[in-house]
């Protein structure tokens, strides 16, 4: 460890805060300074000493720090010396004596900057609808920046009470994780609102915000005051959120059996936020696309991102606030849990939108997507450093915790789980908890080997590929079943051994680097008893299941919960047609075929004539993977190749999209709404289907006197096609469009759309765009990212590189770590080296393992090319039109 300006006698051991000082209560009082994009605070912190020591160490980033006074109980004051560890972000406290063992109260003064880089106490700009620029400033203190909003024991599990206190233009709206209960003027004419004390709970979820807000009503769920509070415009668009609120409260107090702690709810959306949003105590701050929302014209999609991420935020209040981990690398713990418990809420309220097979399609998709690579981690890595923790906030948290989840509880049972985590919160309300403690509780309530199970998922990286053959089926009805890790491509370390999927059950898999996992596995199958489902648990390498005499077909993961991939001989699935399969388990199918070929085990064109079985899909999800799919396998054929296979994807496209029409149709389903924006997007933009784009594009400028005459999930495609053929003249209307509308979902869609132009000199404009104040912080990445896959890719990483430092200092660090993830798409061998060169010189603050990823990620796809190019061109000749 590294100390910096701290004398020989006052040095601490480790990144960790020393365990010798609990604090107890925070007085807390801020004064935001707009003017000068700074604040400045007091603070007295009730503490306890466990042992005698003449120092006290709390964490602190780019403060200043004054006055600090420790006194006891009889009047006793001791003034303290300030010195700083800036690498581990201390401030460390020496006092002229010895401090006995006891309770004091610390007092200090400190002064800080609203920063832009969209964490700690920070400062977001906006223009108002007077069209004079705005500021707010909020707070993100998750995972470990409360220390920049104001000096503390900023780690989870030093949990304490807070009383807050805001001084502020009494024109201004000042918010707090308490009900305010006292206000008034100040001599200099600001006002000063004090809170309500906080319970007992972390730093991370303290929160903070300052500016001009318009509210919503306020509806009272079961004596919790709730309210939506916006930028004044946009008070249009909060009901939707009210009511997802609403519901999620009822529906958790109903589910944990716990009256949800505290006496109102605050939903604020601001203009810029680094994460999607954040569980603040009574006080949830989002991105504005993540809670506000105009039902009449938002797509299916943008309103189950509404619904989930507020139902996600309350759902922390038990899985996060009330029970929070006791260090981060736990984080899993409260993530994994709101992400699966908040598509429970959803999917009881909405089960028209089939939000499970949404979540297979999505996060879980991308989870699975990683988890494949050598650089993968466990979903429960080592952290060390607080700062670390952001590089545990990826898929793998996400997307395979709550994937794992949702394997656990088809497996035992929603009853046996609901009532497991009731059991777990109960023990360990107000307190922290690791993982053996989840699993003790939900272990209480089954006899199935909970512990050892989830072990086997939740400590090491990867997931299975589970082969399934034959032993004697068809006369002595048994089954084969066999495990090894999944990858996409060869292992990094020298002397091992690939185990991917597809390959040959007899490969010789070196064990000793690749993982075993107990893996539940629910099979149906036909025998001479008819269809049945049995439940096997595969905790060897291999095992050998009896299913019955005539045994005619096997389908393994039934439903598609389970968190691994599959693959048959062909004459355990030769009898079943695709129609008769579940939605989940046709997206398994294409989806394990697709990994199959990304890890060279199946070939592009074979992989071509999977895909053509699938011309009647009904399904978004499943069709939205095959979609995604051509997109890559278009780009990797040459400009005089393309025409072909766009007329291939024409092909399989055109009869859905005369199935479905343009218009909606009376009692149609979701899907089928959602379907058809895919395919008018598809067929538009990717198939250049001539006469779809004409339509397309007609139908935008009616669009545009009338929202009406379009139906919500198509009136995005119709953005993207337009854009696609669009000149300087469409150019400047979509960006004066962005600039002017204050429906959130609506300037994100201008707003990508500017980097989706065919123009490379309109890219060019976008790509400059994208560190300037046009482009806001917490979108720059994504519009850098589309850029770096598109005409002009090479220009745009170009100048990445040569903004480097610029971006450094406008993204936040969970936008720079994203940024990095999309140089996975530079798959070209000549780019591929300059983005290791490059990389190998620019570290990213948190996001080693994530840049190791990419640069793997890279690796399989430049392979992918290379290796698929020849194939493809041949499938895929030039045709006259080309020529």
């Amino acid at each position: 460890m590294c100390i910096t300006h701290v004398d020989e006698a006052v040095q601490v051991s480790g990144s960790r805060l020393p365990r010798n000082v609990v604090p107890l209560h925070y007085r807390l009082r801020f004064e935001p300074f707009f003017s000068t994009y700074t604040f400045a605070g007091s603070e007295t912190v009730d503490i306890k000493v466990l042992e005698p020591t003449s120092t006290i160490v709390i964490n602190a980033a780019e403060l200043k720090i004054s006055n600090v006074v420790l006194s006891n109980a009889s009047g006793r004051s001791f003034k303290a010396e300030v010195t700083f560890d800036e690498e581990n972000e201390f401030a460390i406290f020496t006092f002229p004596t010895t401090i006995k063992k006891g309770r004091y109260k610390l007092s200090l003064k400190f002064r800080g900057v609203l920063n832009g880089k969209l964490h700690g106490f920070y400062r977001t700009l906006y223009k108002g609808v007077d069209g004079k620029k705005k500021v707010i400033a909020s707070t993100q203190m998750e995972p470990a920046d409360a220390r920049r909003a104001f000096p503390s024991f900023d780690e989870p599990d030093r949990k304490a009470e807070f009383s807050i206190s805001i001084i502020a233009d009494p024109s201004l709206t000042a918010l707090s994780n308490g009900l305010p209960y006292r206000s008034h003027l100040l001599p200099n004419g600001k006002k000063q609102t004090t809170f309500e004390k906080s319970p007992l709970m972390a730093t991370y979820v303290t929160g903070m915000v300052v500016g001009a807000f318009a509210k919503s009503k306020t509806v009272v769920v079961n004596g919790v005051k709730v309210a939506v509070y916006c930028t004044p415009g946009k008070e249009g668009l909060t009901d939707f959120a009210l009511e997802a609120a609403q519901y999620t409260i009822k529906w958790c107090e109903e589910f944990f059996k716990i009256k949800y702690p505290g006496k109102k709810l605050d939903l604020v959306g601001i203009p810029e936020f680094a994460f999607g949003a954040m569980e603040n105590w009574n006080l949830n701050i989002f991105r504005e696309t993540a809670l506000l929302v105009d039902p009449k014209t938002a797509t299916i999609a943008e309103m189950m991102q509404v619904f989930i991420t507020v139902a996600h935020e309350i759902v922390h209040t038990w899985f996060g606030n009330l029970v929070t981990m006791k260090w981060w690398n736990g984080l899993w713990l409260n993530e994994a849990f709101a992400t699966f418990i908040s598509m429970k809420v959803a999917a009881h309220a909405h089960p028209e939108w089939h939000v499970f097979e949404d979540f297979a399609a999505g996060r879980r998709a991308g989870a699975m997507r990683t988890d494949g690579l050598m650089t993968t981690r466990p979903i429960q890595a080592e952290v060390e450093k607080a700062s670390e923790a952001l590089g545990m906030v990826d898929g793998i948290t996400y997307g395979k915790g709550s994937g794992v989840l949702w394997q656990l509880e088809q497996f035992i049972g929603d009853d046996v789980f609901r009532d497991g985590v009731r059991v777990y919160l109960q023990k360990h309300l107000y307190g922290n908890t690791v993982n053996d403690d989840l699993w003790s509780a939900i272990g209480s309530q089954t006899k199935a080997p909970v512990e050892e199970m989830m072990k086997s998922w939740i400590f090491q990286p990867g997931h299975p590929v589970v082969t399934v053959g034959s032993c004697d089926c068809g006369s002595g009805g048994r089954l084969k079943l066999n495990q090894r890790r999944f990858f996409y491509g060869e292992p990094a370390e020298e002397g091992t051994k690939s185990a991917m999927v597809c390959s040959s059950p007899s490969a010789d898999i070196d064990w000793s680097n690749a993982g075993r996992w107990m893996v539940p596995i629910k099979l149906r199958y036909e025998s001479d008893d008819g269809v049945k489902e049995k439940w096997v648990m595969l905790d060897s390498k291999e095992k050998s299941i009896y299913l019955g005499n005539d045994v005619k077909w096997v389908l393994a993961n039934s439903g598609g919960s389970g968190f691994y991939r599959t693959r048959y001989e062909t004459a355990l699935t030769s009898k079943v047609a695709i129609s008769e399969l579940s939605i989940g388990e046709r997206y398994n199918l294409v989806s394990d075929t697709w990994a199959c070929v990304r890890a060279g085990l199946v070939s592009s064109t074979d992989y071509h004539d999977v895909i053509k079985e699938f011309a009647n899909e009904t399904d978004p999800n499943v069709m939205g993977i095959i979609i995604g799919s051509m997109g890559t396998l278009l780009d990797v054929l040459p400009k005089a190749n393309k025409p072909s296979f766009r007329a291939f994807i024409r092909e399989l496209l055109t009869p859905t999209l005369a199935r479905l029409g343009w218009q909606e149709q009376p009692g149609e389903s979701v899907q089928d709404k959602q379907l058809r924006g895919k395919v008018i997007n598809t067929l538009g933009c990717t198939a250049r289907d001539q006469a779809v784009a004409d339509q397309g594009k007609a139908l935008f400028r009616q669009y545009l006197v009338d929202k009406s005459v379009v139906p919500n999930n198509v009136a995005p495609s119709l953005v993207w096609i337009t854009a696609a053929s669009g000149d300087e003249a469409q150019y400047e209307e979509f960006l004066r469009f962005y600039n002017t509308t204050q429906n959130p979902q609506e300037k994100v869609r201008y707003l990508y759309a500017l980097a989706y132009f065919d123009d490379e000199n309109l890219l060019r404009r976008t790509l400059a765009a994208s560190i300037t104040d046009v482009v806001k912080k917490q979108d720059a990445h994504n519009v850098l990212a589309t850029l770096l896959d598109s005409d002009i890719q090479e220009e745009a990483w170009a100048f990445v590189q040569k903004n480097w430092d610029i971006l450094v200092g406008r993204l936040s660090e969970t936008g720079m770590i994203s940024l990095v993830g999309s140089f996975s798409a530079l798959s070209k061998p000549h780019l591929e080296q300059q983005v290791r060169d490059f990389i190998a010189t620019h570290p990213v603050r948190g996001g080693s393992k994530q840049v190791a990823q990419m640069l793997e990620n890279l690796r399989i796809n430049v392979s992918f090319r290379e290796r698929e190019l020849e194939r493809l061109t041949a499938r895929f000749g030039v045709t006259e039109a080309a020529v």
